[in-house]
């Protein structure tokens, strides 16, 4: 008997199209092998503070940030409980690009499921890539989701 080809699959979220395409992909995988979620969203504190000094409105942002993050996390563990997939998520606190790493190596899972936006030229050089950098220095195999663009008639 053969080992499913998955056991555990780590996913992404960031309440972006590209990231809710990226946990269908792996609802359907995690269903088809009857591999276990793990779900992680992030909080990067640095785009509310940039180089201001810390503050109470700092604060509340952050933690209305975090409770967004939950929110978004609970209705996806919902959505994989009524598919019958076993699933748990977290909300990290730091930059996207090293948590997701960090938290792949703590879990060890089978892949990493993250979506991707499809930017290129200078809007990537700006805003940089979390999915480029995840897929570069993951401990395992990166599976990109990238997000469909609607197209116009």
């Amino acid at each position: 008997m053969t080992s499913p080809a998955f056991s555990t699959l780590l996913v992404a979220l960031d309440g972006s199209p590209g990231s809710g395409e990226a946990f269908d992909v792996a609802l359907a995988l995690a269903a088809a092998s009857h591999a276990r979620l793990e779900l992680c969203t992030v909080v990067d504190a640095s785009t509310f503070a940039g180089f201001a000094p810390p503050s109470r409105q700092m604060d509340q942002a952050i933690a209305i940030a975090e409770l967004e993050g939950k929110a978004l996390l609970d209705r996806s563990l919902q959505r994989a409980g009524e598919r019958g997939v076993a699933c748990h998520g977290e909300t990290l606190l730091g930059d996207p690009k090293t948590e997701i790493v960090e938290y792949a190596k703590r879990l060890e899972p089978s892949a990493i499921v993250i979506g991707t936006h499809g930017r290129s030229g200078l809007r990537r050089v700006l805003m940089g890539s979390v999915a480029e950098s995840v897929l570069r220095r993951a401990p395992c195999p990166v599976i990109t989701v990238r997000q469909h663009r609607k197209e116009r008639h």
